[in-house]
């Protein structure tokens, strides 16, 4: 439950910031990384601020601003690792299978989640993504990346190690 600020029994108010305000299961490493950014969001609103009052109208808006420019994708992406993938997220993982350039290119945004959009959740994109990135039409990645897989379910059918490389 996203909460713009909580009430202290004093009347006073208090901003959540990480896992209070926004609870990730560990599964994408949006936490930490969710509350760094948050951290380091709310530090300079707070000095922009000066000596205005931090009142719920403040905590509401720097919520909002927060969420709408990383909160939203890192919670979205997150989930996403949750639920079965899509479709979309099943390409971009294929294609990662097989091309180095394509995994350093996905799990490198692991820290900037709104990068992940909307490719991630569009096969159209997602397809133009894969290419741009491998400079191979996605039809290559596919086909070697779904050939990846089941030469590792063999491999493990037949007790063999499964010591696939990315090219």
């Amino acid at each position: 439950m996203r909460k713009s600020f909580g009430k202290l029994p004093s009347g006073q108010l208090v901003a959540p910031l990480g896992d209070t305000a926004m609870l990730f299961d560990p599964i994408g490493g949006q936490g930490a990384n969710n509350a760094t950014r948050m951290a380091s969001f709310y530090a300079d609103r707070i000095v922009d601020r000066g000596r205005g009052a931090f009142d719920a109208e403040w905590l509401t808006a720097n919520f909002e601003a927060f969420w709408k420019w990383h909160g939203w994708a890192a919670y979205t992406f997150n989930n996403l690792l949750l639920e079965p993938l899509r479709p979309p997220a099943k390409e971009a993982l294929l294609a990662a299978s097989r091309s180095s350039a394509f995994a350093d290119f996905f799990f490198g945004n692991f820290s900037s989640p709104g990068d992940y959009f909307p490719w991630v959740d569009d096969m159209n994109a997602a397809r133009n993504k894969i290419a741009e990135i491998t400079c191979a039409p996605w039809v290559v990645s596919a086909a070697l990346g779904r050939v990846n897989v089941a030469m590792g379910q063999i491999k493990q059918k037949l007790g063999m190690p499964n010591f696939s490389r990315a090219v």
